[in-house]
């Protein structure tokens, strides 16, 4: 299976046989270290930038900067889905790029054109194989599922109203799911219309509420003013919700009740224009907060990788679609922990100028 660019952010530079351009830079900005793939890319020697600042390489007004300069803050890894590079020497296509703090200072940069990461995505004979087995061994008893509910609804009490629909809606957007992933869309085709993020995040909290009971507090902490979003709400509500139960089932493995936090905000960062690709400097926010035994360094390394899971019974993909998800609507994801609380930091692009 083909890897994606967050599973190859090295621990050494020794990686010429990897496929995709690496670079590493110490906190004064300058390079380190080289591989083949990138000397490829910037049609550069190592010997000719070994040892230089990324300012004697790059035009000053490069994204990759702003990027930089957005990890250096949060010491958090951070995704951005097309920048162009450009120096006096080269002028580099759009690469999807993925920039990781390293444990001892500095920075690791990972470079994958943006064409080839699309195409790599697919794993075609494994996945169509996912698909088909998915669609029949999912969807006929997703079908009976639904249609009890809906006899269930014809005699239900006001109080059991609520749940039934819940579980109709619920199964419909598998449904909706499923033939998504039959058809190899895999999160990355995204169906954008009009669409109220705190809509989503609503049906989001609600389904959760029914799942945990009593067990986890969930707060909104929404701003009702924000505007709408171009999203596809069935892939941001499979995001969130990977997202709100991960946190969910951190506080369950450590104490027996917690809370979860999802706040809203709207942000403008001028830094932003650049890494998002588009024009627009307005984000909306969305901090999703627990407080359970927080991510250690050695796993916030890996969280997003594919299969990776902190969990006993994990299968460690929600974080990996999540991931995948914000990525394909332009946006970025962030991650802070420490003992006690984890963040995750969702920035979805508005279109249109400020």
């Amino acid at each position: 299976m083909s890897k994606s660019v967050v599973d190859i952010i090295p621990r050494a530079i020794d990686a010429d046989a990897m496929p995709v351009a690496l670079l590493q830079v110490d906190r004064r900005r300058r390079v380190l270290a080289i591989n083949a793939d990138a000397e490829n890319m910037l049609g550069l020697s190592r010997h000719l930038v070994c040892e230089k600042s990324l300012t004697e390489i790059l035009y000053h007004d490069s994204p990759l900067f702003d990027l930089l300069d957005r990890v250096e803050e949060t010491s958090a890894r951070i995704s951005a889905p097309a920048i162009r590079l450009k120096g006096p020497r080269f002028d580099v296509r759009e690469q999807r790029i993925t920039v990781s703090p390293m444990p001892a200072g500095g920075f690791s940069i990972v470079c994958l054109d943006s064409a080839q990461s699309d195409q790599s995505s697919s794993d075609a004979p494994e996945l169509a194989a996912f698909g088909r087995i998915l669609g029949h061994e999912v969807k006929n008893p997703l079908a009976g599922i639904s249609g009890a509910a809906q006899l269930l609804n014809r005699k239900a009490r006001e109080d059991q109203e609520e749940l039934l629909e819940l579980i109709m809606s619920e199964s419909r957007r598998i449904e909706r799911i499923v033939n998504d992933l039959s058809a190899f869309e895999l999160f990355s085709s995204p169906r954008c219309q009009p669409c109220n993020v705190h809509e989503v995040l609503e049906r989001v909290l609600r389904s959760e509420e029914a799942v945990y009971g009593g067990q986890i507090r969930f707060h909104r902490l929404f701003d009702p003013s924000l505007p709408s979003l171009n999203a596809d709400a069935d892939h941001l509500h499979e995001a969130f919700q990977n997202l709100v139960r991960n946190g969910a089932e951190a506080i369950l493995s450590d104490k027996p009740v917690g809370e979860v936090k999802v706040l809203t905000r709207f942000e403008i960062d001028r830094r932003r224009r650049h890494v998002s690709g588009g024009p627009s400097t307005r984000s909306i926010k969305v901090e999703i907060t627990d407080n359970g035994p927080g991510i250690t360094p050695r796993d916030r390394d890996k969280i997003f990788n594919m299969f990776h899971s902190t969990k006993q019974t994990g299968s460690g993909l929600g974080l990996t679609v999540a991931s995948q998800v914000i990525a394909a609507h332009d946006g970025a994801i962030e991650l802070e922990s420490e003992p006690g609380t984890t963040r995750f930091k969702v920035f979805l692009p508005i279109a249109g100028p400020l």
